[in-house]
């Protein structure tokens, strides 16, 4: 009885609009995200825009996300780590 309640009691699985690095942070897309990152790169953005414009805001929805309940530590984590290796 109690798995079956736990099972319900199961949010559904969100989808969530946002950036294309957004996105791929919150998938752990891993290649996709070093793509995003080096392609602005390529095309003339300093490194603090990129950070500032781009990972800044992703990982500032990805946090208020995960503060919400929205989305698990673990999502959260994945994000966090992708972030580091793109």
């Amino acid at each position: 009885e109690s798995a079956v309640k736990a099972k319900s009691e199961r949010r559904p699985q969100k989808t969530f609009s946002g950036s294309e690095i957004f996105q791929a942070l919150l998938a752990g897309r891993e290649e996709e995200a070093a793509n995003i990152l080096i392609n602005a790169y390529l095309q003339g953005a300093s490194l603090t825009e990129i950070f500032d414009r781009l990972l800044a805001p992703a990982l500032r929805q990805i946090g208020e996300l995960w503060f919400n309940g929205d989305i698990s530590i673990a999502q959260e984590h994945l994000a966090s780590r992708v972030t580091f290796t793109a």
